[in-house]
């Protein structure tokens, strides 16, 4: 037998090592993700004291186990549900990355609807349009600066079922971070393997990107 035959790549196709198939039978649960949001959960199981995010630098500086940040995404999207937001819908997130960030963006997902995100130095305009031509019926700001400047006017914002302010004091008629969690808090959890198989994904939008 030669050294080339010895190769896990044979008749052009691709054999896994034994070395390569162990920890990929180890995280076999993998296979079961219909959805990008189930994967907290499966991760909380698998390595829940494990650290998750650390944003020790951000406005609100935060540290999360797999654990925390999959109860985090579970509550949060309970709140949301709360405030009317369904399968379907979609929420604008105008916001630079952060642990908040992230969990928004997966509890608007496990709630089937989807987000229209772009950063909070994009030009006003530009967000302005995002807002219209997505047909957001929510909105998540990163600052109350942002929120000023996009000067929506009183009919803009009633299409909103909720206007939430990630970071500082909120503004006049916005929700704070802390304000939308608490609303999550006690209520019935969204099971995320709920109609959320493999089928209902393919045809689901996850994000709007502009």
């Amino acid at each position: 037998m030669t050294e080339r035959s010895k190769s896990p790549i044979a008749y052009g196709a691709w054999r896994l090592h034994e070395n390569e198939q162990r920890p990929l039978e180890a995280h076999g649960y993998v296979a079961r993700l219909g959805r990008v949001d189930q994967v907290w959960d499966c991760l909380a199981e698998q390595h829940g004291q494990v650290i998750a995010v650390d944003a020790p630098h951000a406005a609100h500086p935060e540290r999360y186990t797999y654990s925390e940040i999959a109860d985090r995404i579970a509550t949060l999207s309970s709140a949301f549900l709360s405030m009317g937001i369904g399968e379907g819908d979609v929420v604008a997130i105008f916001s630079e990355n952060s642990p908040r960030w992230l969990v928004a963006d997966q509890a608007i997902m496990r709630i089937g609807a989807c987000d229209a995100v772009r950063g909070a130095a994009a030009p006003v305009e530009e967000l302005r349009y995002i807002l219209q031509d997505s047909k957001a019926v929510g909105i998540i700001v990163q600052t109350g600066e942002l929120w000023r400047a996009l000067s929506l006017t009183e009919a803009e914002c009633s299409r909103f079922k909720f206007v939430l302010q990630l970071e500082g004091i909120p503004e006049k008629g916005v929700s704070s971070w802390d304000e939308v969690f608490s609303q999550g808090l006690g209520t019935s959890r969204i099971d995320p393997w709920e109609g959320r198989g493999l089928d209902s994904a393919a045809s689901t939008t996850a994000t709007i990107l502009y």
